[in-house]
């Protein structure tokens, strides 16, 4: 299944890759989807698509696309991401939905919150805290013809930086870009 927000619709394909249905449209009802952003399938093959313009909301489906649950997150709990990863499901079932921000005074790191496959908030996972290394970089000016100064600086490139990554395991991996290992951090 595919999921995109420029036809506010979950896309079900066969196991040989022939489209079979369109599942949802555009609304604000059960089923229904502002800017669809995230898709995951669960262990038991239930699917569970993430709305952005529905932020609050997680809409569950089973394996041949039935409407079987809608789950709500609290008004607290204000997520959002724009994130090619925006739903994630790991081996055992748990939810990883990133977030940036939430409202309110105590605002926790930008990270993960996990739920479990029922629908219930688990816990919040900060991103990684990877270091951040000196870039060298080379400035260039420009004078045009008026006479008007430009400068700008550019980070060299194939310098080495820190990467991170989830695990499908439920893991969360780290390395520096010019060095020959990883580090895995299990959450």
């Amino acid at each position: 299944a595919t999921v995109g927000s420029h036809s506010a619709s979950v896309r079900r394909f066969s196991p040989n890759g022939a489209f079979d249905r369109k599942i949802g449209g555009v609304g604000r009802g059960p089923g229904e989807y502002q800017q669809p952003e995230g898709l995951a399938v669960l262990p038991d093959g239930r699917m569970v698509v993430r709305d952005l313009g529905i932020p609050n909301r997680l809409t569950v489906y089973d394996s041949h696309g039935t409407l079987v649950d809608v789950w709500t997150l609290s008004s607290g709990h204000y997520w959002t991401s724009n994130s090619e990863m925006a739903l994630l499901a790991d081996t055992a079932g748990t939810l990883w939905l990133p977030f940036n921000h939430r409202p309110g005074p105590h605002r926790p790191p930008p990270g993960y919150l996990l739920m479990s496959p029922v629908g219930v908030p688990l816990d919040t996972v900060p991103f990684p805290a990877v270091p951040q290394l000196d870039r060298q970089s080379v400035e260039v000016t420009r004078v045009s013809a008026s006479g008007a100064v430009s400068v700008r600086r550019l980070d060299l490139p194939y310098q080495a930086r820190w990467l991170w990554a989830w695990s499908p395991a439920g893991e969360i991996a780290t390395a520096l870009s010019n060095e020959d290992f990883i580090s895995i951090h299990t959450v």
